[in-house]
């Protein structure tokens, strides 16, 4: 067998040197992990979301039967002129 096909030399790996990780080094990844979970929302922060989602739901509701109302009463209006209540040319 040629030198050229051989594995290089793995004696390099006999010369690697332990690494000492910095002092409380777990403890602080711990606190880090730990402080992750705290972090809600406080209670006055939830209300004040779930007002302001309902709000834009009722608002939402609103301007939706609203539009309603206000088509049907164009469809009336320009039924009663003769005129097309819709932009449909061809049919």
């Amino acid at each position: 067998m040629n030198n050229k096909h051989q594995i290089p030399n793995l004696d390099l790996l006999d010369q690697i040197q332990k690494v000492d990780a910095p002092p409380f080094l777990l403890t602080r990844i711990q606190q880090k992990i730990d402080n992750k979970y705290l972090n809600k929302l406080s209670p006055r922060m939830a209300l004040g979301l779930s007002v302001s989602f309902i709000l834009i739901i009722v608002l939402n509701i609103a301007v939706v039967v609203n539009y309603n109302k206000n088509s049907i009463k164009e469809s009336n209006l320009a039924q009663s002129m003769n005129l097309m209540p819709d932009n449909y040319l061809y049919r």
